[in-house]
């Protein structure tokens, strides 16, 4: 979906069903999740691309360059928009129904920075605990490869940073609270059961 470019669409949902990534995702949790809030900020994005056609050939990486350009309240809610939409295709794609674990050059870059996959685990989920209200936990990679854990607030992305993402785990409560109330250090342990290993090693590579 980085590559897209305007009218943005919804994603097909990545998985059989809402019901996939039972247990530790309900499919009302996905279904809400997905098809209320993530197409909510596609139709946001559409909506205020519509009267901005300089915009309207760019990417959705490009758009979260460009939208710092603009002035006053449009440019901030295109910044929140165009990053609801990149964050929400980054997670959804980046888990499967399936558990699976780490393996090849992102195993040995966990295990030689880390110290161990737990200890990943451990400063991951602490992480998403310390993020006071709102936002997203990411694992990404440096030019070097190293290994860095990042949390952002709100829509913010990674776009402008010198990371590339490997993993991000949502940490809005909209993402776990009909599943786990208010334990977000509780989902944030379940999710790594539903993280999709191929692909993050795919990202750490590229």
């Amino acid at each position: 979906m980085q590559d897209m470019t305007y009218p943005f669409t919804l994603p097909p949902l990545p998985y059989p069903s809402y019901a996939a990534l039972e247990p530790y995702l309900s499919a009302e949790t996905v279904y809400y999740h997905y098809e209320k809030l993530f197409a909510g900020y596609v139709n946001s994005l559409n909506t205020l691309l519509a009267p901005l056609p300089a915009y309207q050939q760019l990417t959705l990486t490009q758009l979260l360059g460009a939208a710092t350009l603009l002035p006053g309240p449009t440019g901030t809610r295109l910044c929140n928009s165009a990053g609801g939409v990149y964050n929400h295709a980054f997670y959804f794609a980046g888990m499967m129904p399936v558990t699976s674990q780490p393996h090849g050059q992102l195993l040995r870059a966990i295990q030689g920075q880390f110290g161990s996959f737990g200890a990943l685990k451990t400063a991951f989920a602490q992480a998403g605990v310390d993020r006071f209200g709102s936002g997203w936990v990411w694992l990404c990679a440096d030019d070097a490869g190293r290994l860095h854990i990042l949390s952002t607030p709100y829509q913010v992305t990674l776009e402008g940073t010198a990371c590339r993402p490997v993993l991000l785990c949502d940490v809005w409560e909209h993402a776990y609270y009909l599943d786990y109330k208010n334990d977000r250090a509780e989902y944030i342990n379940n999710w790594w059961n539903l993280v999709d290993w191929q692909r993050a090693e795919n990202q750490y590579l590229c």
